[in-house]
């Protein structure tokens, strides 16, 4: 039983070694590319495999059923697939900030969508040649100034670009 376990740990620790070394290029010296300059809303950003703008930006506060105020930062967003390949794109990929740099994430609740007229932007893949757009919603809180949204390729692999906004309170 010992050497089983033995045998397996050692399988595991080998197995494990080649995950890592196929993971890893050692051949080449990692990017010391820098990150894409900001933009700006109505500017066509290329990072990575995408090609995407914001087209505009707006704000609205709406009262809910229990006289609680919500704040709604919009952005009106686009994607354009230049690539020769497929790309995904997906809510996850915005996010938005305000002046003293705390971050928002998206909201999927339809009343901040098509219950406002605003198409969500929705996740799936963008064949080469075509575009799409939509709307993100953020719940910020009150008085908030976002000025900055930031979109990003990926997790793992990804490279962020910011767009930056007027300085807009909700």
């Amino acid at each position: 039983m010992k050497n089983q376990l033995k045998s397996i740990i050692s399988g595991l620790v080998a197995l494990l070694t080649i995950v890592i070394l196929l993971g890893c290029d050692l051949s080449t010296p990692a990017s010391t590319s820098s990150p894409p300059s900001p933009a700006s809303p109505q500017e066509w950003v290329t990072v990575g495999e995408y090609t995407v703008i914001v087209h505009e930006f707006d704000e609205e506060t709406f009262t809910d059923s229990d006289g609680n105020v919500e704040c709604i930062f919009y952005l009106h967003v686009e994607y354009d697939n230049q690539s020769n390949e497929a790309v995904d794109y997906r809510l996850n990929q915005w996010s938005v900030f305000d002046d003293e740099n705390y971050a928002y994430d998206y909201e999927i609740m339809d009343r901040y969508y098509e219950d406002q007229g605003k198409p969500r932007l929705r996740e799936s893949m963008l064949n080469p040649g075509m575009q799409v757009k939509g709307w993100a919603a953020f719940l910020v809180p009150e008085g908030a100034t976002i000025n900055r949204a930031q979109f990003l390729t990926g997790y793992f692999d990804g490279t962020a670009v910011d767009f930056i906004l007027e300085p807009s309170t909700p």
